[in-house]
């Protein structure tokens, strides 16, 4: 015969995993996997939800100036074309918008996504 505290644990345990259970089965919104345009005051950008990335165009001239790889609790990476000439030149680490670290890269930047299609880009470094 089991004591009274070990069933009351065993009992604590199965309703947190039936909890856990029911908030993960119900949880049923998918990131689409599709560049969605916004219009930018100077320019245009898309957003990839599925990849957590925005890519901007802020000369309209086909290419990607700044590419943001989205990683979560609060961090971001980005890539910038800082003269505007199709090549990123610098890779920056940001934390909650603010500036950690920024190095210079030389990496063709690409052109823009379209709309409405799948996909991500990588980061180069």
């Amino acid at each position: 015969m089991q004591s009274s505290a070990t069933v009351y644990a065993q009992t604590l345990m199965q309703a947190g995993i039936l909890a856990i259970l029911a908030g993960l089965l119900s949880c049923d919104q998918a990131w689409e996997d599709s560049w969605k345009p916004t219009p930018i005051p100077n320019g245009m950008a898309w957003h990839n939800e599925a990849c957590q990335q925005t890519a901007f165009d802020t000369n309209k001239d086909g290419r990607v100036d700044r590419l943001r790889f989205w990683r979560g609790s609060g961090t971001a990476r980005e890539q910038h074309d800082r003269n505007l000439d199709g090549w990123f030149d610098e890779l920056v680490e940001l934390v909650y918008e603010k500036e950690r670290d920024r190095h210079s890269i030389d990496v063709r930047a690409p052109e823009n996504p379209k709309t409405g299609s799948p996909g991500s880009f990588d980061l180069q470094e």
